[in-house]
Parts: structure tokens; sequence; C-alpha cells
């Protein structure tokens, strides 16, 4: 092999190296990114549901609640209208998975 070819392998070979130290740098950035973004559709997924949900029975707002399987509770997902005071006149929806 050549002395310009040895040289170009070296300089592909560092160049690799730093494109690898890159890659598992913003790895971890890119799964919580990732992570945020799921999150984000299913809220507004979820927020769509209730928003149907509560045109639907005509009610003046809605909760939308799931349940947390680790703490055996059901948490508030989306809320939907009306305030703090849900109770008459509102529509809740129950989920579990």
């Amino acid at each position: 092999m050549s002395r310009s070819l040895h040289g170009e392998l070296d300089h592909l070979r560092e160049q690799l190296a730093r494109a690898q130290v890159a890659n598992a740098t913003l790895e971890p950035v890119q799964m919580a990114l990732s992570q945020v973004t799921s999150e984000l559709e299913l809220k507004g997924f979820l927020a769509e549901v209730l928003s149907r949900a509560v045109a639907m029975v005509g009610a003046e707002a809605g909760a939308l609640l799931l349940l947390d399987r680790e703490e055996h509770r059901l948490k508030f997902a989306v809320v939907h209208g009306g305030g703090s005071g849900m109770g008459r006149g509102a529509a809740h929806l129950l989920l579990f998975h």
C-alpha cells in the first residue's frame, strides 16, 4: 500500500473514532428527546379524546384519569374546562391499561 493510502486510511480511522465519540455523547440526549416527544404526543391525543367526549355528552368540563399501576391509584392525565370544581356537569373518563 502506498504512503498516501496509509495516510488516508489513518485519517479515516480518526474521523470514525471522533464520530463514534460524538454519537455516544449525543445518544442519551436523543433518547430523552424521543421520550419527551412521545409523552407530548400522548398528552395531545388524550386531550383530544377528552375534548370530544366532553362535547359528546354535553358536559361543561371533564377529566381523564389513568391508573398508575406502581402506586395503585388514579392520576389525572388531562383536564378540560371547568377549573377546580369538577362535580356536576363534568365528564370523567377512567382508562385502565
